[in-house]
């Protein structure tokens, strides 16, 4: 599902950050600029990412 449609993030581009070692908000903004332009998607980002930090047990 897209998650930002203004740089076509997904929740499997989000979920292979947090993969990649990502675990805060601020770190996705850096590498996938989500929040940089309408700032719709943060809130489903976040989400996300909080989904994706449970199932793999990082505590942040």
């Amino acid at each position: 599902m897209f998650v930002c449609i203004c740089h076509g993030v997904t929740d499997n581009t989000i979920n292979k950050c947090v993969d990649a070692g990502s675990t805060t908000m601020r770190c996705l903004s850096n590498k996938l600029n989500i929040g940089k332009q309408c700032g719709k998607c943060v809130k489903t980002a976040k989400k996300v990412l909080d989904s994706k930090l449970k199932i793999t047990n990082v505590q942040c």
